[in-house]
């Protein structure tokens, strides 16, 4: 893609934005870091319910979301650029994060089926 998702689509994006030290991540750079337990509360009850965290970039909001649908929900990372969906895979695994479900996805769809969030 052109434009807004440029620079994030080459393998040098991760370093620059993605963790520690990473630009998307810090609470002193992005109000959304800052603020990610409040903007999770602000979502209500999502026991056992499915969510999509569309462009979902570095995840910074799966372990609150992965904690707030429980055992039983389901979380649809979605994004667009390789190397985060890679990224998010390995956080996935690492993080142990069970009800995440990693989606490469592109400027024109979310790849999610029919009625599944």
């Amino acid at each position: 893609p052109k434009g807004l998702n440029a620079k994030f689509m080459n393998n040098g994006a991760i370093k620059f934005f993605a963790g520690k030290g990473g630009r998307f991540d810090d609470p002193e750079l992005r109000e959304i870091a800052a603020e990610k337990e409040k903007i999770c509360q602000a979502l209500g009850n999502l026991k056992g319910l499915s969510v999509a965290d569309v462009g979902s970039g570095t995840g910074i909001m799966l372990p609150l979301l992965n904690n707030a649908v429980g055992k039983n929900g389901k979380i649809y990372a979605l994004e667009i650029s390789p190397p985060f969906v890679k990224y998010l895979r390995k956080k996935k695994r690492e993080e142990k994060l069970d009800n995440v479900h990693v989606l490469a996805c592109d400027n024109k769809s979310t790849k999610l089926a029919s009625k599944s969030v």
